[in-house]
């Protein structure tokens, strides 16, 4: 019918329960845009700032509220929606803007329209805001690995949420170099859970009427589990695509990225699935192939594993495994972001490969199966083009700021932190170096990770036994066992949070 720019890097849209008035978040300009289709054409009514980088976002039932996820920032904010009267638009008011402990992506409006389910876009972190009250309560999943989607189930007082669950193999099978595709470590399920549990702050597994209650299921396979609910998979059988949430009764409808075609299908009727062109191809450059070739299963020995399983969206679930991918077996390190790989230097947790090989070796050797030079370079070339993570706290034009900001750099240099993180070579450097610790083959000598984004990070050192920043410096006093005093502390933290 039309196709009208509306903004520089659109990220999600809702529709309104007023006929031809949407909602779209632009993660690039940070903002919430009020749009009113008429008449066969599209405009802009409204145009609100909110926080950075914004993700998503979703209408309450009854239509009177809606709530934007802001990833990078790590945020929620809530507006009040007062519907459109004709000839004037709906009036969105901001409510509030809650902090959230992680990067937020999905979300799940529940019944009543007083509570948002979020979940943190790559770890297993669950958070129930109460929008009447602004109130924001951590919900533990501690058997989930990473969160795909979720949705209401067809009980009522259940929802569904498909998970990823990770286990450690007892010490036989690490002796063995079990891969980590193998079935038994990294499994798929879909979960039914509890709406009063929730409301309770726990998740906990729903149990309804037994003739139609979904149980938990497992597939080993990503593609029936994709037929099971196919409104909660993002994970693409051939190469990055979307599944959006159909109404009951209506067909899927699938946007396929690079092939630049939505794919409508009726499960009922799949002889009639229908192929809708947006426009030209165009010519794949050696990174557009290395992206779908970064989402695609098929690159694992058994068919359901892809490179964003680990590293979604190019960043980290922040878990331990053993990948086997720094020639080691049963030592369990953290999962790095591969956000600012481009201008990263030596690879693996002992520093001894390029990026290149390393992507060679994470192909082969932890996803189990054999690839391709072409496939390799491709994939490196779709990592040489992603971003660092932006700063939690970007420097600020304040003047009191500014000072705090120069008083953490001086901090940074005079403590040695510039010999293993050299800012010239992006916080990082090529060498492996003894911080004190060790892994369970009594490796003592680590490649410091580049600090760019180090604020979007979700535990530090390798073995993840910081699980926040300042515990680097207050518990484990690195890197030279002395303490630091509260003061500069805080101007340290400072520094950090704005790279």
């Amino acid at each position: 019918m039309a196709e009208v720019a509306v903004g520089e890097r659109l990220a999600d849209v809702a529709a309104l329960a007023a006929d031809g008035w949407l909602l779209a978040v632009d993660d690039k300009r940070h903002e919430l845009l009020v749009l009113q289709w008429d008449a066969g054409a599209l405009r802009i009514a409204e145009r609100i700032p909110v926080s950075r980088y914004p993700v998503s976002i979703t209408v309450s039932p009854d239509g009177s509220r809606c709530t934007v996820a802001s990833l990078w920032s790590r945020t929620i904010t809530t507006f009040g929606i007062k519907p459109a009267k004709a000839p004037a638009p709906p009036t969105l008011t901001k409510v509030n803007e809650l902090a959230l402990g992680f990067a937020p992506s999905e979300q799940l409006y529940l019944p009543g329209s007083e509570h948002v389910l979020v979940a943190d876009a790559f770890t297993n972190q669950l958070a129930l805001i109460d929008v009447t009250a602004q109130q924001v309560v951590p919900i533990p999943a501690n058997d989930v690995f990473r969160i795909y989607g979720m949705a209401l189930s067809g009980d009522p007082g259940g929802f569904l949420v498909a998970h990823q669950a990770l286990r450690r193999l007892p010490a036989s099978m690490q002796a063995a170099g079990e891969a980590l595709n193998d079935a038994r470590r990294l499994n798929n399920f879909v979960g039914e859970y509890s709406i009063a549990g929730l409301l309770q702050g726990k998740l906990q597994r729903f149990v309804g009427n037994p003739e139609v209650r979904r149980s938990e299921y497992f597939k080993e396979d990503l593609r029936q589990m994709a037929e099971l609910a196919p409104a909660l998979m993002t994970v693409s059988m051939e190469g990055h695509h979307q599944v959006l949430s159909p109404a009951a009764g209506q067909p899927h409808v699938v946007v396929r990225r690079f092939y630049d075609e939505l794919v409508v299908s009726d499960p009922d009727k799949p002889a009639k699935e229908r192929r809708i062109k947006l426009g030209p191809v165009g010519t794949l450059t050696a990174a557009d192939r290395g992206e779908t070739l970064f989402y695609d299963t098929n690159l694992s020995a058994n068919g359901w594993m892809s490179c964003h399983t680990c590293h979604p969206g190019g960043h980290t679930t922040g878990q331990l495994v053993d990948t086997l991918g720094d020639g080691s077996k049963g030592t369990h390190k953290r999962v790095l972001t591969l956000l600012g790989s481009g201008a990263t230097g030596k690879w693996a947790w002992s520093g001894e490969v390029s990026l290149h090989t390393q992507v060679h070796n994470s192909l082969q050797t932890t996803m189990g199966k054999q690839t391709t030079p072409q496939k390799v370079s491709d994939i490196t070339a779709f990592l040489q083009t992603l971003p660092p993570p932006p700063p939690r706290r970007p420097a600020t034009d304040d003047p009191a700021d500014k000072g705090q900001l120069a008083r953490g750099e001086a901090l940074f240099r005079g403590r040695g932190c510039v010999d293993c993180h050299v800012p010239a070579l992006g916080y990082t450097s090529d060498a492996a170096y003894d911080v004190g610790l060790r892994d369970e083959k009594r490796m003592t000598k680590f490649n410091p990770p580049s600090l760019r984004g180090v604020s979007q990070g979700y535990s530090f050192f390798h073995d993840g036994r910081a699980t926040k920043l300042e515990d680097v410096f207050v518990t484990h006093r690195h890197p030279h066992g002395d303490a630091i005093p509260d003061d500069q502390l805080a101007d340290l933290l400072r520094f950090l949070s704005s790279l």
